[in-house]
């Protein structure tokens, strides 16, 4: 007995989807590149935007002198001996590239407090659009995957994240996170 198999669908099988090749221009004359970096583009301006005043902000009393102002393998910058003091338990925690953060802004800010900032709202925003993408490649919703890291991006439960300097662990964490 021989099975026949019957398509209810006339006509020639369907074609594959259409993907433009490169250097072809499609909307408007836009790569397609151009076209999916939209999105993520947005998100990191949108919380650069929304994190911005805390350029203003100054140093923290309460954990920033022990993480910043007062420490002296920081203040002193990227150096042997800081790198080596890094990898030893500092304050109760292990954490060498929470360190190596702090020296670096150090290094190259010195003690002025905007650069330490800028240098967190630049870590927040560039996780928010890798949350995206990392949404976007496992869902395939680009406009739900824009809501939801919107929403992390912006949500006041990253405000101490972001604005407060001794808590560079959590956007370095979570920037390791996204890209693994």
């Amino acid at each position: 007995m021989k099975l026949e198999s019957r398509s209810t669908r006339a006509g020639p099988p369907p074609s594959p989807a259409f993907r433009p090749g490169p250097g072809t221009k499609s909307h408007r004359g836009l790569r397609p590149w151009l076209l999916r970096a939209r999105l993520p583009l947005l998100l990191f301006i949108l919380v650069l935007a929304a994190y911005a005043t805390t350029l203003r902000n100054g140093f923290v009393s309460y954990d920033d002198p022990v993480y910043v102002t007062e420490n002296l393998a920081v203040r002193g910058g990227i150096t042997w001996q800081g790198l080596g003091w890094a990898f030893g338990w500092n304050v109760c925690n292990w954490h060498p590239l929470t360190w190596f953060s702090h020296m670096l802004d150090c290094q190259i800010y010195g003690l002025r407090p905007w650069g330490h900032h800028l240098t967190s709202i630049l870590l927040h925003s560039i996780n928010v659009a890798l949350l995206f993408l990392v949404l976007r490649r496992m869902t395939g919703a680009p406009w739900r995957s824009f809501f939801v890291a919107a929403c992390f991006g912006l949500h006041p439960l990253r405000v101490e994240s972001v604005a407060w300097v001794s808590e560079r662990k959590d956007v370095l964490s979570t920037f390791f996170f996204l890209l693994a």
